[in-house]
């Protein structure tokens, strides 16, 4: 909100618009590329959370597929196959989302970055 211009408020007011208008169609619009940005990275902070989950969650079968993956390691022997079809599952749709959404993050984190 600070990065937003008093002037673009201004206008809008003496236009006529009351403050939800003002808010839904001028200030969400221009926080529209930082919103999806916080929210593309709080998405990947929590998918590849690994300690809460180990924390609170007794039973295996609740598991992230992060957790999961140490099930297929053991002291004898590796299944280096079934670890990267699930390294692959658990980073897919990490990257699906980043694809959809890349413009609104690059242009999120440009615009925190550059100043002027």
């Amino acid at each position: 909100m600070l990065s937003i211009e008093d002037d673009y408020i201004e206008a809008a007011k003496i236009d006529g618009a009351n403050y939800f208008r003002i808010y839904w169609q001028v200030i969400l619009p221009l926080c529209k590329p930082i919103l999806a940005t916080v929210g593309i990275i709080k998405f990947i902070w929590t998918w590849n959370d690994y300690q809460n989950p180990l924390i609170f969650l007794l039973s295996k079968e609740l598991y992230p597929i992060t957790m999961g993956m140490q099930l297929f390691q053991d002291d004898f022997a590796d299944s280096y196959a079934v670890l990267m079809m699930a390294s692959l599952s658990a980073i897919l749709p990490l990257v699906i989302i980043f694809i959809i959404l890349q413009k609104q993050v690059i242009e999120g984190i440009s615009l925190g970055g550059v100043k002027g």
